[in-house]
């Protein structure tokens, strides 16, 4: 079972939209000081909106609580389910044991990647070899020390991943990695630029 959830917060109502993000920040802190933080916790601002993408293993509850407690009539939430991108690329994609790589270390985010996948006229079979394919390049992506964490949403096709990556490598993930350069048409990827305030 996973207890990893990508929370989406969105600030409405309020004409000072910054404080309500740095109240809600502040509540999270106070609810997870650096000693009882969940093994997985990014709180990013998603830069131009007034978003704030939260991803958390565990607790999501008292995160939730703690937010509503200082902003509840200002944010509305939607949530995803997520599991390890390295457990999805060896259970389902059967990727070898030796190609699954994951982040280890926290780091500071510079984008919040969202990739849909559509199957198309692709049979399973095809779908499943390209992404294969995808995860074993993603992964030794990260064994050769890319800042990244990856995500696989649970019972879509879809990848939610952080980078540190510039703008322009970010670019270049859309034409160089398998999904893509095979079947483009059929994904659909959404960076946004993000900072990390916890």
């Amino acid at each position: 079972m996973t207890d990893i959830l990508h929370i989406s917060a969105e600030i409405k109502g309020t004409p000072y939209p910054e404080q309500a993000i740095e109240d809600a920040v502040q509540a999270v802190k106070r609810a997870f000081p650096q000693d009882k933080r969940p093994p997985i916790l990014y709180v990013l601002r998603v830069l131009g909106e007034n978003r704030i993408n939260i991803i958390i293993d565990g607790q999501a509850d008292v995160l939730l609580s703690a937010i509503n407690g200082v902003i509840g009539d200002k944010v509305t939430f939607t949530s995803t389910p997520l599991i390890h991108y390295d457990v999805f690329a060896r259970n389902i994609s059967k990727v070898p044991e030796g190609n699954c790589h994951r982040q280890e270390k926290e780091f500071e985010p510079t984008f919040h990647l969202t990739v849909d996948v559509e199957q198309g006229d692709l049979t399973q079979e095809k779908l499943l070899e390209i992404w294969r394919e995808e995860g074993i390049a993603a992964m030794g992506a990260i064994a050769a020390g890319a800042k990244m964490v990856i995500f696989k949403t649970v019972g879509l096709r879809q990848v939610i991943a952080l980078n540190s990556d510039t703008g322009e490598s970010g670019d270049g993930l859309s034409f160089n990695l398998p999904l893509f350069k095979q079947i483009g048409g059929n994904c659909r990827a959404t960076f946004k630029r993000v900072s990390r305030l916890y």
